[in-house]
C-alpha cells in the first residue's frame, strides 16, 4: 500500500466550504442509512464538491485530445514530474 501525505492550505471561505462538504456527505450517509428521503438542499450543497476537494487533494480527471476535461471520468492522483 502506498502512503500519500497531503497538506492543504485553505483560506477562510475554503475552510467553511470543506466543512460544509464533509457535513453534507455525513448527512447524505445518515439519510441513506435510515432509508429517508434525500433532500434537494443537501444535493445542492454537494454541487461542485468533487472539483473543490480534488483541487485541494491534488487529483485530476482525464482530458480529451483537445485538453477538455472528461467530467464523467474518475479522478486519479496527480503524479509530480520528478516521480514519473
Amino acid at each position: 500500500m502506498t502512503t500519500k501525505t497531503i497538506v492543504m492550505e485553505l483560506e477562510g471561505w475554503q475552510v467553511n466550504r470543506m466543512l460544509d462538504i464533509v457535513n453534507a456527505i455525513k448527512s447524505f450517509n445518515r439519510a441513506t442509512d435510515e432509508k429517508c428521503d434525500i433532500d434537494y438542499g443537501l444535493i445542492q450543497r454537494l454541487d461542485g464538491a468533487d472539483r473543490f476537494i480534488a483541487e485541494h487533494m491534488v487529483m485530476k480527471q482525464a482530458t480529451c485530445e483537445h485538453g477538455n476535461t472528461l467530467y464523467w471520468s474518475d479522478y486519479t492522483w496527480c503524479v509530480p514530474d520528478d516521480e514519473e
